[in-house]
């Protein structure tokens, strides 16, 4: 869980930074495909830390699951 934490933190400083240097004055990019081939990287390294944070939420949702207490059962009332 802490392996998967610090791959989250460093996969999101990575995506910023590169947002960073490529969005504001597009500065890396010029009329040609290695624009474009760079802007398609930065979408892939957004997209994969979304599915990273989705995956994450829902293992911690199931380990909240596994661990958490039975709900108390109440018993239907007769209909007698």
């Amino acid at each position: 869980m802490v392996g998967n934490f610090i791959l989250w933190v460093m996969w999101l400083a990575g995506a910023v930074d590169t947002t960073n240097r490529v969005i504001p004055g597009k500065n890396w990019c010029g009329p040609g495909k290695e624009c474009r081939i760079l802007t398609a990287i930065l979408a892939f390294s957004w997209i994969g830390w979304s599915f990273l944070t989705i995956i994450g939420t829902m293992g911690l949702m199931y380990y909240a699951y596994q661990s958490g207490q039975p709900a108390p059962i109440r018993e239907k009332p007769s209909s007698a």
